[in-house]
């Protein structure tokens, strides 16, 4: 009878704690209030380790997550036309190295060589973010900006940093960048920047608030934000607020991904005229900082989209990632992504490339670029997948990627075209 009573005991309290930390966990997930942050990600990471160590015997290791399985694409730059075919200009790829360095190289299009690299350890980059959960696995810097005097300025998706020809910092903005960076003018780019100490007039609690983004103005000399306007306010005052009712509430509830300037006059935009892109509502407008004002708004037919750019007078161009998605799953809309147009003078939208989109099958769910080139090409860079194609309406003319093996491909970090 002790023996037995002894483990009903033990059975009582491991049931209780059992439940406890069910009720724990629960309470985290549901974000409900009054729980210390700390203590909620500790327990979300108790509850997680069976899967960290399923993790660990199926596949051998905690990958790097910058890993692509991919054992087709051929290594380097391929092409499939004469070179005289492919624009004159650079490719901007940022990438790592295989002692882990990170690294950014300018690639001649046309002669397959690299014109300059630029080199960073991710210790110098860990040293601005102390209290972020970073590792080598994790860190990537996306989308450089290559200046006149061969300096870069890109994020690591938790700030803006500037590096000299020479790989040296520069400036370093502690903000919270992320996405895209964009050329303004020669002492100024746009960046998107979560401004994590302000908040919006809108929240439904303590944790449903909505996350204040900003378009940023960033001086290109200094770091400094010379302008800045949160997306909640410009859709607010130009009567778009009804659109954090377009589906259930989240906090990232537009989640820009993209701000791209008029650097010229158009039919219908003037020079800093912004395209402005917001993935969770499928949205893509045309505002103008001098006045406040948006002047085009569409949502679709394009979906979850990234990277929305000028093609010509009248033309944009809009990467649709096209995918259905909850927390926990993706999926496509269209088997693969789809590259759209939109004409201003006919309120008109178009897939001219859908032929090729077919056959290439592209599939980046949640990164990517595209854009047209000096010579009417289409630049898509397939980020998910470590792949960038250069396509015209009906052919294919040149392939990369950084092959690690014979198994794997590193994935891009927002490859960028320089012209010659």
């Amino acid at each position: 009878m002790k023996k037995a009573l002894r483990y009903f005991k033990i059975s009582y309290v491991v049931l209780i704690a059992l439940m406890l930390t069910a009720w724990l966990v629960r309470y985290s997930v549901l974000q409900e209030n009054g729980i210390n942050p700390k203590i909620e990600k500790a327990i979300v990471s108790f509850a997680a380790f069976p899967t960290t160590i399923h993790s660990f015997f199926r596949s051998g290791a905690i990958r790097d997550v910058r890993y692509v399985d991919d054992a087709t694409t051929p290594a380097g730059l391929h092409y499939f036309v004469d070179t005289a075919q492919i624009p004159k200009g650079y490719l901007l790829i940022s990438t790592f190295k295989e002692n882990k360095e990170l690294e950014i190289r300018l690639l001649d299009l046309r002669k397959n060589i690299v014109v300059k690299k630029w080199t960073l350890n991710p210790d110098t980059i860990m040293q601005y973010a102390p209290h972020l959960a970073l590792n080598r696995f994790t860190i990537r810097l996306f989308h450089p900006l290559f200046l006149k005097d061969s300096s870069l300025i890109c994020n690591a998706n938790y700030f803006l940093f500037k590096i000299n020809k020479d790989s040296k910092i520069v400036w370093v903005n502690k903000n919270e960048f992320h996405h895209s960076i964009q050329y303004a003018s020669d002492t100024a780019v746009w960046a998107c920047e979560t401004a994590i100490n302000q908040h919006t007039s809108y929240w439904l609690g303590p944790k449903d608030t909505l996350l204040n983004t900003d378009i940023s103005l960033v001086n290109s000399n200094t770091g400094k934000v010379v302008f800045e306007k949160s997306i909640y306010d410009i859709l607010n005052q130009n009567g778009y607020a009804y659109l954090l009712a377009v589906g259930a509430f989240e906090n990232d509830d537009f989640h820009l991904n993209e701000i791209c300037p008029a650097l010229t006059d158009g039919k219908y935009w003037k020079k800093g005229d912004l395209l402005i892109s917001l993935r969770q509502k499928s949205a893509v407008f045309l505002y103008r900082p001098s006045t406040n004002k948006i002047l085009w708004l569409q949502m679709g037919p394009w979906a979850n989209q990234h990277s929305c750019s000028f093609s010509d007078d009248e033309n944009i161009m809009i990467l649709g990632n096209d995918i259905v998605r909850n927390e926990k799953h993706m999926n496509f809309l269209h088997q693969h992504n789809n590259i759209y147009t939109y004409n201003f003078k006919n309120n008109t939208t178009d897939t001219p490339y859908s032929k090729m989109m077919g056959i290439l099958k592209p599939q980046t769910y949640t990164e990517g670029r595209c854009g047209v080139l000096p010579n009417g090409d289409v630049l898509f860079d397939e980020t998910d997948r470590g792949k960038v194609y250069i396509f015209d309406h009906d052919k294919l003319k040149l392939t990369y990627c950084d092959r690690i093996d014979s198994k794997h491909i590193k994935i891009l970090n927002w490859v960028r075209y320089v012209p010659n």
